[in-house]
């Protein structure tokens, strides 16, 4: 015998899923206060759901015109007359008796054979939107606004190449987790496990926006496993390759130069750096503003020795609108593509056995900075990384003559590694 906790048997449950409904029936129910729900069936749909207080709710299941699936309203709770002056006073769906709710119940049936939906509602917003107008409403209400500009390119790349294909056309509403299943498999499929890891995290973040803002109702990525491990990079520059590729800077154009160095000098975000701008370096120091940082606030880097000293350089390069590392080619800003296409150029050219990526840099300064007895918070500070809410709130130290020790320590071990003017 199989227990069902709070209905007793399974054949108990099975026998009352549907109940021909009376007061003294509501009225034990009332009573038990367990938590159930049972149907009519002198009533198509018409049912009662009884809560653990004891409160019992009276409901219609219908299906809508035009619509495959079942719809659900509740219309009123079910009381006694010494109950109904105080129900109604408490600013709830109106009390019913069970005759009334069964006659509001026909009444409601009636509205759907007449095309109408007795909900009051109309479709939501997503059952009229297909996902490619959908995914542009969080574009435009979201990502556009929240997103870095990197980020935001990497994310229309993935939706344009590999999510709208398959989905754009169809309604949002109607994508299914066996749909999401399916798109994440074929992109794993054609050999991109990555890529579709991407997918499925793209496609959540598109739902979750539309759970917040009302436009769907559910999400078919939630649960969904990405179908690849993420594989963290984890390497750090030896020596030899540190020196082998400042130096290897020197075949390459001076803009694209610069910007390596100032990565290692600095230990920055590549977007940050293609992004530096005349007005944003001042008293020693690289201000950058809350809208080219990922972070969204002012995150401020001092300038070591050797840092001003390519900055410098830079400045006298730059050609249009302040730019410090304008593109060779264009004279606008620089994209980090173009920095990844340099180092994996550089790579290929140095004969590394792995390519090297801008992050690995940053990842590389880091470490080196923690081996030489820098203290890590310090170091997750000069990375500019979130040191979480409390330390954020009440800890309003800059740390900036301990950050420029650091960084200025980092630049002589660099200069001695590569060589004493670092040319």
């Amino acid at each position: 015998m199989i227990w069902i906790i709070g209905f007793g048997t399974l054949e108990e449950l099975l026998d009352m899923a549907e109940l021909r409904l009376t007061d003294r029936v509501l009225r034990r129910l009332q009573s038990e206060a367990q938590s159930c729900e049972y149907t009519d069936p002198t009533v198509a749909g018409f049912g009662v759901r009884v809560f653990t207080t004891g409160r019992i709710s009276f409901f219609l299941r219908y299906y809508a015109p035009g619509e495959r699936r079942e719809k659900r309203t509740t219309f009123g709770y079910y009381c006694t007359p010494d109950q109904k002056q105080r129900l109604r006073s408490s600013g709830r769906l109106p009390p019913l008796s069970l005759a009334e709710a069964r006659d509001k119940a026909k009444e409601l049936l009636g509205l759907v054979a007449c095309g109408r939906d007795p909900s009051g509602k109309s479709k939501t917003q997503a059952d009229s939107l297909t996902f490619e107008e959908f995914a542009e409403q969080y574009l435009r209400r979201h990502a556009r606004l929240r997103k870095r500009p990197n980020s935001l390119k990497n994310d229309l790349g993935v939706l344009k190449r590999d999510i709208l294909p398959g989905f754009g056309r169809r309604l949002a509403a109607e994508i299914s987790i066996h749909d999401v299943v399916q798109l994440v498999d074929d992109i794993v499929d054609r050999g991109s496990p990555s890529v579709a890891n991407k997918a499925l995290s793209l496609i959540r973040a598109i739902y979750n926006w539309g759970l917040s803002r009302g436009v769907v109702t559910s999400n078919p990525a939630w649960g969904v496993r990405k179908p690849a491990p993420d594989r963290p990079r984890d390497r750090v520059f030896s020596d030899e390759e540190i020196r082998a590729f400042w130096l290897h800077l020197n075949t390459q154009t001076p803009v694209i130069a610069s910007a390596f160095r100032l990565l290692f000098l600095t230990m920055q975000r590549s977007g940050e750096i293609v992004a530096l701008h005349d007005s944003w370096i001042h008293d020693g120091l690289i201000e950058i503003p809350r809208e080219n940082y990922k972070g969204r606030r002012v995150h401020v880097v001092p300038l070591s020795n050797f840092a001003l000293e390519e900055v410098q350089r830079a400045r006298q390069r730059r050609l249009l609108e302040g730019l410090v590392l304008p593109s060779p080619r264009t004279g606008l800003r620089l994209s980090s593509n173009t920095l990844n296409a340099a180092a994996r150029r550089i790579s290929q050219e140095l004969h590394f056995e792995q390519p090297v990526v801008p992050h690995d840099i940053r990842r590389t300064v880091f470490t080196r900075l923690t081996m030489m007895g820098v203290e890590e918070t310090l170091v997750h500070r000069i990375a500019g990384h979130s040191l979480g809410k409390l330390s954020r709130t009440y800890n309003r130290y800059a740390y900036l003559e301990e950050r420029r020790e650091a960084l200025e320590a980092w630049a002589t071990q660099l200069r001695r590694i590569v060589g004493v003017d670092g040319r």
